[in-house]
């Protein structure tokens, strides 16, 4: 599928190895799911979550480097060890790392309410939407933690008790992923994109979403000048680069980079950061 942008490219990438930093986890890639902290070797291209049973199939590794479970009952610290795979133990970084939305694990309570159906939204996935929300509803962020876009395609898991009013109660049980901002909502509201009618109250927090392979989406590109949206992590991206130029982030869920050197031409190094601090290394062709 195309952006609804005449122009829209999705861009070649080959991805490098992943690199990221962090006091016990310099030489791997940390990791974080319901099972803790943990930090798996570069191979795994990810670390704990859902499938990674997978990871690193292609680098001859599997779940006893790349699962959170398998780690953790390694009892291997990362701090004793010096090498992936281990535990990040307590002298380790923070497993809830804080960002505009809040924090990961960290449970947040408002009022559920309904704006129609539709893959718009500030956050310009438009009829694009990667395949790794499907299933997920689309849910618009209120203002005060969408931040200025920071929050898109992050992923939410909460619960509805009923309590409310309205014809229409929220699901029980959701998930859904960030499309849009809620101007007119209050910290910890969701506005979902589905037909109802009501306000009910929620309980929900940001996981991690499922990921899948980071491409890049670009409605405008030339030798001087890159538009660009990242996609694919499994958290949100907080920050890119391209070949060392830092790119600003767009109230409509793109990086912005204009180019102060010589003409682009061929493949650039771009680099993204995530809010939980995975960092990954691609060859792009602006």
């Amino acid at each position: 599928m195309k952006l609804s942008w005449e122009s829209a490219l999705l861009l070649p990438v080959l991805l490098l190895p992943v690199v990221v930093q962090g006091d016990t986890c310099t030489n791997g890639i940390e990791g974080i799911d319901g099972n803790g902290v943990v930090c798996c070797p570069l191979g795994c291209g990810r670390c704990a979550g859902e499938g990674c049973t997978a990871f690193g199939s292609e680098n001859g590794l599997g779940a006893d480097s790349c699962c959170g479970n398998a780690i953790k009952a390694s009892g291997r610290l990362c701090s004793e060890t010096g090498s992936a795979p281990c535990i990040i133990d307590e002298e380790g970084p923070s497993p809830t790392p804080s960002y505009s939305g809040g924090q990961y694990g960290e449970e947040y309570s408002g009022e559920g309410t309904y704006y129609g159906h539709t893959t718009a939204g500030m956050c310009s996935f438009f009829d694009d939407v990667p395949e790794m929300y499907d299933g997920m509803i689309p849910v618009a962020l209120n203002a005060e933690q969408y931040g200025d876009s920071l929050m898109c395609g992050a992923c939410v898991e909460g619960t509805a008790s009923g309590s409310g009013s309205g014809n229409n109660p929220i699901p029980s049980t959701f998930k859904a992923f960030i499309t849009d901002k809620c101007p007119e909502c209050q910290k910890g509201d969701l506005d979902f994109s589905m037909s109802g009618d009501g306000r009910w109250d929620i309980e929900w927090k940001f996981v991690a979403c499922p990921g899948e392979e980071t491409s890049f989406v670009s409605p405008s590109a030339n030798p001087y000048y890159w538009k660009v949206q990242p996609r694919g992590t499994t958290t949100p991206v907080v920050s890119l680069t391209v070949d060392g130029q830092s790119a600003m982030r767009t109230t409509d869920n793109h990086f912005e980079v204009h180019n102060d050197g010589a003409a682009w031409s061929g493949a650039q190094t771009v680099v993204t950061t995530t809010v939980s601090g995975v960092t990954e290394t691609a060859e792009v062709s602006v």
